[in-house]
């Protein structure tokens, strides 16, 4: 059955289209109803506000909204100025002037400036008083007064009062109901306590009450306000001191506008231009003042930040070393327990009930063989086998395994880069990498430096993680699924490896939006190399070839040595370094393979090799590693083609091993 539908384009083109002209409508309605109270404080024109509360909107519209809304703009103060008597042509040609003062200015701020609408910024507070209350003021009120000048409007006022009172009475709108509505209609919702409402509503009152009395009062203190103003922007930021500058100003306006108060006293014209400074000097003060708090409090907020990413890396690094410290000794163990189960189960005459309990210590060995890879990941104190690789192809063959681990329910889409940068890392360990990331997003869902770097993206729509958890999410053994869903150290060997790796991991995440793990792995200008294909392994004819086997843990040197012997290997094995080099010397011809701890005492495996290497080029080498205990070590990688056994370590792969290194090329 197929089942055919429409195209919803058109439809959700429609509903946009109806969204926007709503809200074009929306806005020019408060552009023509702000208008209409701004007009009270007019003293050289009609049309000429000296507290202009629409240009102040027209900013905040714009900049929250984007540019597209001029026509809300263009709209609004058209209508605005035709019905307060202008001329059809020269409304119009005024409402061209008030918007393309928000126009440009908006544009001024984002583009030139980097104005953030959060105004948490000293350089925000500045960029809006001179590029936006200004700037571009100058704009809206040099086309107005020409076009009141040549429509007759202006005759009996000088030209240059109302260009002045046109441009600061844009000015104290912006400055007063632009942050207003930034402060409000950004950041995140305030932390309401019931000490913050008690604290706010006598605030408000004392505003109220004393701004009251200062205008009423026959001599003028009505700077006195100021200190509360501070308050406000003290205890409550932008939010604040915006919403206390607006209630003062508010208020000095109506009672100036009345003829009551300090500025009330010489003429109309002289009174709004005291008024406007006074304005001005509210707005700037607890904004600046604002601004410095929230800024010096960001300063703090990331220092702190910083001081609680050093001491988790710290930990961490404790941790890991810990970590690493105690798998290293029980991979010691895990190998011994390995070998000489598999040397029981190799007897053909164990009785069956045996052979299935010894199977049982098998798994056993295999699961904490898992545990202690896991913790040398996350200690970074595995060898690599780096090589390039690109990591569309890693993801390309990973996708069949995710889809069968997945339920049907999750849907798992990869988004590929083309012409991606190649990177040097373990194939192996970012497979598991990516693995865990995945795994951890199947759970969370469960409704249904500098250079160049590669970009790996894992990203679910799952429940997300509080900033807790998040502290918490790479810790070793951390986990909140519940028990037995997992040991808590997918995350932890994850970062681990991208450590190790040369790389970095970042976790972006909320409560209920999801989770995104970033992972950045340094770019490599080394081309891909091709995959070698291993020889299968010969069976049935003995071994043949002489191995000297140095292990500095007695038994893990004896399994092995018994291992290959009863495969048909003649061996020669020394307890460390020191030991065995003289012994290669003297029988340098017949040594075909040397199997080398990379830690022991005395002289390092890697030094060792070196020096039999002098003595025999062609000889070949196998590390063994465990866990490596000094800081080069634990860092150190191996170039491509390097061959080692990770500990604990099965027959079959020793024997797979040796056969792949003996084997003609």
């Amino acid at each position: 059955m197929q089942v055919i539908s429409g195209d919803p384009q058109p439809a959700r083109q429609t509903i946009n289209g109806v969204r926007y002209a709503g809200c074009l409508a929306l806005v020019s309605a408060l552009y023509v109803v702000a208008a209409r109270i701004g007009f009270a404080a007019s003293a050289v024109h009609p049309v000429v506000s000296s507290a202009w509360p629409p240009s102040g909107i027209a900013f905040a519209v714009l900049l929250l909204l984007g540019t597209r809304f001029w026509p809300a703009i263009a709209i609004g103060a058209f209508i605005v100025n035709l019905t307060g008597g202008i001329p059809p042509l020269g409304a119009l040609s005024i409402a061209v002037g008030n918007t393309l003062e928000a126009v440009v200015g908006v544009w001024l701020l984002t583009r030139v400036a980097r104005f953030r609408p959060s105004i948490d910024r000293l350089r925000d507070v500045l960029a809006l008083v001179l590029l936006g209350a200004t700037a571009s003021t100058a704009i809206s009120a040099t086309i107005g007064t020409i076009v009141l000048t040549l429509t007759g409007g202006a005759v009996g006022r000088p030209t240059q009062t109302i260009w002045l009172a046109w441009s600061s009475g844009d000015s104290i709108g912006i400055l007063i109901l632009t942050p207003l509505i930034l402060a409000w209609g950004t950041g995140s919702r305030p932390r309401i306590t019931v000490r913050n409402i008690v604290e706010a509503g006598v605030l408000a009152a004392i505003l109220v009450v004393f701004t009251t009395v200062l205008f009423e009062l026959p001599f003028n203190y009505v700077y006195a306000i100021f200190p509360f103003t501070i308050w406000a922007a003290v205890r409550f930021g932008r939010r604040g001191a915006a919403t206390a500058s607006f209630v003062v100003a508010v208020l000095a306006v109506g009672y100036t506008v009345r003829g009551v108060g300090p500025f009330a006293g010489a003429t109309p014209i002289n009174n709004l231009f005291q008024l406007q400074i006074f304005i001005a000097l509210l707005a700037l003060t607890s904004l600046m003042l604002a601004a410095v708090i929230a800024e010096r409090e960001a300063v703090e907020a990331a220092f702190e930040l910083t001081r609680q990413q050093s001491r988790q890396g710290q930990k961490m690094e404790a941790v890991g070393r810990l970590a690493g410290g105690v798998a290293h000794d029980f991979n010691n163990l895990l190998t011994v327990i390995a070998s000489c189960t598999d040397f029981v189960l190799g007897d053909p005459t164990l009785p069956e009930e045996h052979r299935v309990d010894l199977g049982e210590v098998k798994k056993a060995t295999d699961r904490a063989t898992s545990l202690t890879r896991q913790l040398l990941a996350f200690g970074r104190t595995q060898m690599l086998r780096p090589s390039t690789i690109n990591v569309n192809d890693q993801l390309a063959h990973l996708l069949p395994m995710l889809k069968r681990l997945f339920e049907s329910a999750i849907e798992i889409r990869m988004e590929t880069a083309p012409n991606l940068w190649a990177v040097r890392a373990d194939a192996s360990q970012i497979e598991q990498v990516l693995l865990n990331l995945a795994l951890n997003a199947r759970d969370a869902m469960r409704d249904g430096g500098p250079g160049d770097y590669v970009l790996l993206r894992v990203r679910d729509t799952g429940i997300g993680m509080n900033a807790e958890i998040q502290r918490k999410a790479f810790e070793p053994f951390f986990t909140t699924k519940e028990t037995g869903k997992g040991t808590g150290l997918g995350l932890a060997t994850a970062y681990g490896i991208v450590k190790q790796s040369g790389g970095y991991i970042k976790l972006v995440t909320s409560p209920g939006k999801g989770a995104e793990f970033q992972i950045y792995l340094p770019r490599t200008d080394a081309m891909v190399a091709d995959k070698v294909a291993v020889p299968p392994r010969q069976n049935g004819a003995p071994a043949r070839g002489t191995v000297l086997l140095v292990e500095d843990e007695t038994a893990v040197r004896h399994a092995l040595e018994r291992l290959l012997t009863g495969e048909g290997y003649t061996v020669l094995t020394a307890a460390n370094g020191a030991e065995a080099l003289p012994m290669f010397a003297g029988r340098k011809n017949e040594i075909e393979l040397l199997i080398t701890d990379i830690v022991m005492p005395a002289m390092s495996g890697r030094e060792l090799a070196e020096q039999c290497r002098a003595l025999r080029e062609s000889l070949k080498v196998i590390y063994v590693t465990g866990y490596t205990r000094d800081s080069l070590l634990s860092q150190q990688t191996f170039e491509d083609g390097t061959e080692f056994l990770e500990k604990p370590f099965t027959r079959d792969a020793v024997l797979a091993r040796i056969a792949n290194v003996l084997s003609p090329a």
